[in-house]
């Protein structure tokens, strides 16, 4: 959901048809959805991708960051691969990493700088789950249209072309007469459920307030402002097969509720773990002949199994919840691998140079800047 129309258009028409698909008796189709931002994540993310080492995507100055289901601790970072973290050219006027070669194809658009922005040490996304059961639910509400809850559309608007976006028709919004403000869900039988997810609107700037009422168990959930998710998770699996939603605050509205029978969803891509040096994603690391220590954290994707850490010269400990490497050698390896399961793992190497390898570096870089520029400036349409 960026700011052009047409992506607006694209995002919107996509989960309209999908809440379609979840909707229909008997659908199996659950697939896993990942989505990403055209423009604040890439075409107009910081253009960093002449720096020493390959950096992670920077979080951008955009609205939707951390409204709705856009909270940026909760992205998804994939790796790189390897020929997507070569040079944008060869040694010669030649295009030679893959991505910067699909994003010249796009004359039109003069996309070469663009390639700066886009092009980092991870690619950003947000999950959204399709394994709600609230998509087989029987719904009913003391007022309001009770739909909206389950459309797949946490967002919405019915004007696209607005620079800033307005958001509505996205809402439960319960009549102001209305003094009880409840959803009731059912189900024909009992249904295991780990967590509990429920968006409020994303015009809102204060927290709000919901009970909730799980069979005979009764919890609150405290939503924050924004839009984004209020979490209930359960430490036991409960099995139900009614819960009430009251509403406490007046005008409060909801967006979305998403139920789950397990708070970890089953995944098609397989697990696995990242090295990360200053958070950005490492591969081979250069830093200078002084270095030697360097500060590492891990990231995961579906996994929280313990990791055994390994390096070839040195040692990793932890002091104050960090993971620190403390180095000698000239090339060290480091490697993380999942306990009792080695081929979950990620390795990375660290290399030190002197300060002529960073000269020749930033040399490389302004003429590769060069040659895009004049390649740019000169090609014909």
């Amino acid at each position: 959901f960026d700011f052009h129309a047409d992506h607006r258009m694209l995002s919107m028409s996509f989960e309209q048809v999908m809440s379609e698909i979840l909707l229909r008796e008997g659908n199996e189709y659950r697939p896993e959805i990942y989505k990403r931002f055209a423009y604040s994540t890439a075409f107009n993310a910081i253009s960093d991708f002449y720096s020493e080492n390959l950096l992670e995507t920077q979080k951008p100055d955009d609205p939707l960051i951390d409204s709705a289901n856009y909270e940026w601790s909760e992205r998804v970072r994939f790796p790189m691969p390897e020929d997507c973290r070569e040079p944008l050219m060869g040694e010669v006027l030649v295009y030679h990493n893959p991505i910067a070669k699909a994003i010249f194809c796009h004359k039109s658009q003069k996309n070469e700088w663009n390639a700066l922005s886009i092009l980092n040490s991870d690619e950003v996304y947000f999950k959204r789950r399709t394994d709600n059961l609230l998509f087989i639910a029987q719904i009913e509400s003391t007022s309001g249209d009770c739909n909206k809850i389950r459309d797949f559309q946490i967002i919405n608007t019915d004007d696209i072309d607005s620079i800033e976006p307005k958001f509505n028709n996205h809402l439960w919004l319960p009549d102001p007469t209305d003094t009880d403000k409840k959803l009731v869900l059912t189900w024909p039988c009992l249904q295991q459920i780990e967590q509990i997810k429920i968006y409020g609107d994303i015009n809102s700037k204060v927290e709000s307030k919901i009970k909730l009422r799980l069979d005979n168990i009764e919890n609150e959930i405290i939503l924050p402002s924004r839009g984004r998710a209020g979490v209930l998770n359960f430490d036991e699996k409960v099995f139900a097969n009614r819960i009430e939603i009251k509403v406490i605050d007046s005008n409060c509205g909801l967006a979305e509720i998403e139920i789950f029978s397990d708070r970890e969803p089953q995944c098609a891509i397989k697990p696995f773990i990242k090295i990360t040096v200053n958070g950005s994603f490492a591969y081979d690391y250069f830093v200078p002949q002084k270095k030697h220590r360097l500060e590492l954290e891990i990231y995961r994707f579906h996994i929280d199994r313990p990791i055994e850490l390994s390096v070839s010269d040195g040692v990793i400990y932890h002091s104050d919840d960090k993971l620190i490497l403390q180095f000698d050698g000239d090339r060290v390896t480091v490697r993380a691998e999942i306990v009792d399961e080695p081929e979950i793992y990620d390795q990375i190497k660290i290399h030190r140079k002197s300060i002529f390898y960073f000269w020749r570096l930033k040399l490389k870089q302004l003429f590769e800047r060069f040659k895009i520029h004049f390649q740019r400036r000169f090609r014909s349409f």
